[in-house]
């Protein structure tokens, strides 16, 4: 196993091979005064501790009436801090979510979870969702915050990816096997009517946040076996002593009691992807913080990472048109590419709205004509012929990247060790869920059903199974 330091050395080494992209996502204050502490880098901005903000939490704190005892820090978001605890009376560890006090957004991620709950146990794909098994409040400094307790994973597949050591790639066998689970993941989902939803995060924030995304790559978690007979001291050990980085104001003056003493990365429990294998592979969909159900409320706005944002998003509130379910099948499509391949269904460096939109055009080609008339960036990226304006800076080459060549690379990136039928099933799969309408792309039902799944997913559950872990597939065989 590697050490921790071998980890710390590359996440060193990816902040410098990805240093453009890091100062693009630069931790904000709270509000828009100036910045008042020291930034700590992969911690959480300290200007976030005040009223409403973040709740205070330093190491051998115990919550919830002496039942959970702080041992690590795990990550953070935009709307939460969270924390590896020891559960006392339970014998084993949690993560431990700690809302920010201002937050409202909780109440209706409680509806949310209370839903997902009441039926998980009755359809194949609800044992792939990341609940939490306790929830309480606690009061501090800053105000009252609501907490969620639940198992602890390993790290999302965002970053197992992200941490790889130049290989990039997920062993076959385990690209397939986290595609089934997502897809009975989605249609469960689906079923009982509820869209993932999101908003957008920096990229390389830790697993364990609120930052409300839609499904992606960062809110897909590989479980964590069962470590709950390890000592706080064989944890950190085996996954690194906590590192505390003193809260330092710039100006000299003392800090209040709002903020800690110190704040800490967080830890990494974490695999590189190469070196997933399928006793593994077993994963969970978390974050619900922004899910919603669109026949009660309409969405016209998906705060996601651009790239898997769905087309019908750039143009929902001018047509009056709310998201629906499809656009959870869009993101999922992209996914599953990125789990087959070393780079992303759509390539663009720091894009807005409109570069992926002429990323998804390279891609499908023609568009609706009413979305063609209500773009107001097209003057960007094409002429008035309809050409591609590779005079344009926001042109790289005025070329068309057919679905065929896009699934071309990931025959390079595997070196022939993916069969010209499994590809040719792949991309069958794919094209059914990336169309520009919503209503023309396939539902998540009817992806379950469907020739890929039939002929390369369950299998791959299956071979999970074997492997050691629980019946995933469930009802669904």
């Amino acid at each position: 196993m590697p050490s921790p330091s071998s980890f710390l050395h590359k996440r060193e080494a990816y902040t410098d091979k990805y240093s453009a992209t890091r100062a693009s996502f630069k931790p904000q204050p709270a509000s828009q005064d100036e910045i008042l502490y020291r930034p700590v880098e992969e911690a959480e901005p300290v200007e976030k501790y005040a009223p409403g903000g973040f709740h205070p939490v330093q190491l051998g704190d115990v919550l919830s009436n002496g039942r959970y005892l702080i041992v690590h820090k795990l990550g953070f978001g935009g709307f939460s801090t969270v924390w590896l605890a020891r559960d006392i009376p339970e014998n084993r560890y949690v993560a431990l979510k700690i809302c920010v006090a201002s937050s409202h957004e909780e109440l209706e991620e409680h509806q949310i979870l209370s839903r997902i709950k009441s039926q998980s146990d009755n359809q194949p794909g609800g044992n792939l969702m990341h609940l939490p098994f306790d929830s309480f409040t606690i009061t501090g400094p800053n105000g009252v915050h609501t907490c969620f307790a639940s198992a602890p994973g390993r790290c999302s597949i965002a970053e197992s990816k992200f941490y790889s050591d130049g290989v990039w790639l997920f062993p076959l066998e385990t690209a397939r096997a986290i595609t089934a689970q997502l897809i009975l993941a989605v249609s469960f989902l689906h079923s009982i009517g509820i869209a993932h939803g999101g908003r957008q995060r920096p990229p390389l924030l830790l697993t364990y946040t609120n930052g409300k995304q839609d499904l992606h790559m960062g809110n897909v978690i590989l479980a964590l076996p069962d470590i709950s007979s390890l000592t706080v001291e064989d944890l950190n050990a085996q996954f690194g002593e906590p590192l505390k980085e003193p809260v330092i104001r710039l100006d000299g003056k003392p800090i209040s009691h709002h903020v800690p003493p110190y704040v800490m990365r967080g830890a990494w429990l974490g695999k590189a992807c190469e070196e997933v294998t399928l006793s593994d592979a077993r994963v969970l969909v978390t974050d619900f913080g922004e899910s919603w159900q669109p026949s009660s409320r309409p969405c016209y706005h998906l705060r996601i990472p651009m790239l898997y944002r769905s087309p019908e998003a750039l143009f929902a509130e001018k047509e009056g048109t709310p998201i629906g379910l499809a656009a959870d099948v869009w993101a999922l499509a992209c996914v599953i590419y990125d789990l087959f391949a070393k780079g992303t269904l759509f390539e663009c460096f720091v894009p807005d709205a409109d570069d992926v939109f002429a990323e998804n055009i390279s891609l499908l080609g023609k568009l609706p004509q009413r979305w063609w008339d209500m773009w107001e960036a097209k003057g960007d990226f094409f002429n008035e012929n309809g050409e591609w304006n590779i005079k344009s800076k926001r042109v790289s080459d005025g070329k068309y990247k057919s679905m065929k060549t896009r699934m071309g690379y990931i025959a390079e990136d595997r070196e022939g060790s993916i069969t010209g039928e499994e590809l040719e099933d792949l991309t069958g799969l794919l094209e059914q869920m990336l169309r520009w309408l919503p209503d023309d792309r396939a539902t998540a039902e009817e992806l379950t059903n469907g020739r890929w799944m039939q002929k390369w997913g369950l299998p791959a559950l299956e071979s999970i199974e074997r492997a050691g872990n629980e019946d995933i597939a469930g009802k669904f065989r």
